[in-house]
């Protein structure tokens, strides 16, 4: 049973989610249970005791702050597609996608907010913002439209007024209906909406360069760009004033009484403004992962930070800056595996939880355990569940707990085993637990086995050291037979009828090391990940005949992007960016026989009879694949038959590979934009032919200049189809 490596995920037993279409072929999604994945907070805003903190990719938060020293989440709204700014007008938020859409969520009842309808726009990318009961909208990327909307009836804005503008633009703020809208590469532009009927362009400030940000105080502006601050008085507004300009590099910005409130990659800075031709910094408040942005209401400012949450600090010395408190949603869903009828997870806020499968189409919350928050994988054996920890210290330290299913729905704890040095992979058959990568006196490399016969008082029998003499990697065990992977080592299969003394048997001719491996029949399926000259990397997956244990048969390798696999029978399952069916039946032929479009990176899959049990940065997901598993006509797939798009590495430093397929020739476009649609750079605008192509992103902007950490989109236009793909540059 594979298990899953760890990553940034939070689990929410029910949800409502937003649903957008997407490229199957013979494979059916049956059931979807939504984890959060919270990196970052795109956007939020406030509303008297409740902050509405919308994801980038994990939906909304709902947070009572009535008390700020201590907010509570109340509420959540999942959302499957990338989300990237929220408004509110009454009771009701007004939430853009990335895509062509608005939706408009109830929020009269925080702990149980409801999409009640949507606001539908031409073409992609929305861009809003709502003051006195109208909402602001640009969409479109290179003639976009401004739009306002009136919203007596919030359920139905009415479309009142607009103009056609030129170029990439969104919107940054609205300040007594003078809208200020950014430019992208160029500059502010300031629209007249003071009367809603009759718009007009009354300024254009060109900058050479984006607005990041601007904050209004009466007819003070103070405007942002990636390396300057200036302050404009629009004091006459058809002949705004420049009063000065000083070199600032910063996020955002917020303004309260004459001071101006800078966000920066290392906190918070205060910058006396009284005199806004010399502005003057009198103060600094270090935060650990910098502010990304401010709202300030009633002498606190609520800030959104890059990796830690939500917090608030007290302005009301205007000198200085205090912390209040915070909100951070901790969860990671960082493993699962089934038995019988229940599905047993990690989560680290939750803990140990269980659910009960009543059917595909019905998941129950069993029971959670908030004590065992530090799991990384487990497996299960005999009404045992083996739960591997690894503390968040480094050098980390690695522990196995051991759990009774007796009573499946309430798992008891009867021993903890530890520390070890190092661990990547866990497996169990009979009454014996292998570990791979365990390494300390008594092993050096390999995996170790263990006697649990006496669950609560387990010993250390034997272990096993690769030829490669490199740390495990994967492992699966059947019978008195371990197949074993490590780092360039190839498979490795070992005798442990005499755990005491493993022997090596065989190994296939492929000397790569298998990253993920699983045993169905006489066969073992597994996935490889090879770099050529220039570090860039395939994966693909390989069969490998295994019924004489001396000499394991290389047969096949099929090229498809997957980084994790599961089999049943005469198929297999991979996965990473695709979920992919491979029709088996002739190991040394596999071919497609269906496919699933995922939105995120598989972390995990398991197949059952006809069903796929999945795990991506998100979800937890069912499939149904009887369809490609009923399939045998691999004419049929084998061609390109959609636009297929991914990169790899993701996460990357400093460059990623986007990698794409087309059906036929035709025009493509590809650009990449930050996560507030703001486009960084445009990689590629011209005709191409079918067929598979790669391009590289260095990282850098249209300015040539390295762009930061954080979340970012590829968009791949064609003739007849948009594809995005979330990319994430971590440092």
């Amino acid at each position: 049973m594979k298990r899953l490596t760890l990553i940034a995920l939070m689990f929410l037993f029910g949800f409502c989610a937003v649903l957008i279409a997407q490229d199957s072929y013979h494979v059916e999604k049956v059931n979807e249970i939504p984890f959060h994945w919270v990196l970052s907070t795109v956007d939020f805003t406030i509303s008297g005791d409740y902050a509405y903190l919308l994801g980038y990719n994990c939906g909304l938060s709902i947070i009572d702050i009535s008390n700020i020293s201590n907010p509570i989440k109340v509420g959540y709204l999942g959302f499957e597609e990338y989300t990237s700014q929220v408004e509110i007008h009454d009771n009701y938020l007004y939430i853009s996608n990335y895509y062509d859409t608005v939706f408009i969520v109830d929020i009269s009842d925080p702990a149980n907010p409801e999409v009640v309808n949507s606001l539908p726009f031409e073409y992609e990318r929305v861009s809003i913002k709502i003051q006195d009961g109208l909402l602001y909208a640009i969409n479109g990327s290179y003639y976009p439209d401004f739009m306002v909307y009136d919203l007596s009836n919030p359920l139905q804005p009415e479309l009142i007024s607009s103009i056609d503008l030129y170029g990439h633009i969104t919107i940054l703020d609205v300040s007594n209906g003078i809208v200020f809208l950014n430019k992208i590469s160029y500059g502010l532009i300031l629209i007249d909406a003071r009367n809603p009927l009759q718009l007009e362009v009354i300024y254009n400030l060109d900058l050479n360069e984006s607005v990041k940000d601007v904050a209004i105080q009466d007819d003070l502006v103070c405007l942002v760009d990636p390396d300057s601050l200036y302050m404009i008085d629009i004091s006459e507004l058809d002949e705004p004033e420049m009063l000065g300009s000083i070199e600032l590099n910063c996020r955002s910005i917020s303004i309260l009484d004459n001071r101006l409130y800078i966000c920066r990659y290392d906190g918070i800075a205060v910058m006396d403004i009284t005199d806004p031709s010399t502005p003057e910094t009198i103060s600094t408040f270090e935060m650990e992962n910098g502010c990304d942005r401010m709202i300030i209401l009633d002498g606190y400012g609520y800030v959104e930070s890059y990796g830690v949450g939500f917090g608030v600090v007290n302005l009301h010395n205007g000198n200085s800056i205090s912390w209040v408190g915070g909100y951070h949603e901790k969860g990671k869903l960082v493993c699962f595996d089934t038995h019988d009828d229940y599905i047993y997870c990690v989560d680290d806020n939750l803990g140990l939880v269980v659910m009960r499968v009543n059917d595909v189409n019905n998941i129950e919350l069993v029971s959670s355990n908030a004590a065992y928050t530090e799991g990384i994988m487990m497996t299960i054996a005999d009404n045992y569940l083996y739960l591997v920890t690894s503390t968040e210290c480094y050098p980390s330290d690695y522990y196995v707990y051991t759990f009774d299913l007796s009573n499946p729905a309430s798992p008891v704890d009867v021993n903890c085993m530890g520390p070890f040095d190092y661990s990547t992979d866990i497996d169990a058959c009979g009454s014996y637990l292998y570990l791979a990568g365990y390494d300390d006196s008594d092993c050096a490399v390999g995996f170790a086995i263990f006697d649990f016969s006496n669950p609560e008082a387990p010993e250390f029998v034997g272990s096993y050291t690769g030829s490669s003499g490199r740390a495990g990697i994967s492992i699966e065990v059947l019978d008195d037979y371990a197949y074993f992977s490590d780092y360039y080592g190839g498979l490795h299969v070992v005798d442990v009828s005499n755990p005491a003394q493993p022997v090596f048997l065989g190994n296939s001719s492929l000397e790569y090391a298998y990253y993920d491996l699983v045993l169905s029949g006489e066969h073992v399926f597994a996935i490889t990940y090879t770099e050529d000259e220039w570090d860039n990397g395939e994966y693909s997956t390989n069969v490998i005949a295994v019924n004489d244990p001396y000499n394991p048969a290389y047969l096949s390798t099929y090229d498809i992007q997957a980084s994790k696999i599961s089999a049943s029978e005469d198929f297999y399952c991979a996965a990473r960016n695709t979920l992919w069916v491979v029709n088996a039946s002739d190991p040394a032929n596999p071919f497609e026989s269906g496919h699933y479009e995922l939105m995120n990176i598989c972390l995990d899959i398991k197949c059952y009879e006809n069903y796929v049990y999945l795990l991506d940065e998100k979800s937890f997901m069912i499939f149904d694949i009887e369809a490609a598993v009923e399939n045998d006509d691999s004419e049929v797939v084998e061609a390109y038959t959609t636009v297929q798009l991914s990169n790899y590495p993701n996460p990357f430093n400093p460059e990623t590979t986007i990698a794409f397929s087309l059906p036929q020739d035709g025009n493509v476009c590809i650009k990449v934009y930050n996560a507030r649609g703001q486009l960084v750079k445009t990689l590629f605008d011209s005709n191409m032919s079918a067929g598979d192509h790669e391009i590289v992103w260095n990282g850098k902007d249209e300015m040539n200049r390295q762009v930061g950490s954080g979340i970012y989109f590829c968009q791949m236009q064609t003739t007849d189809k948009t594809l995005n793909r979330k990319l994430l540059m971590m440092k």
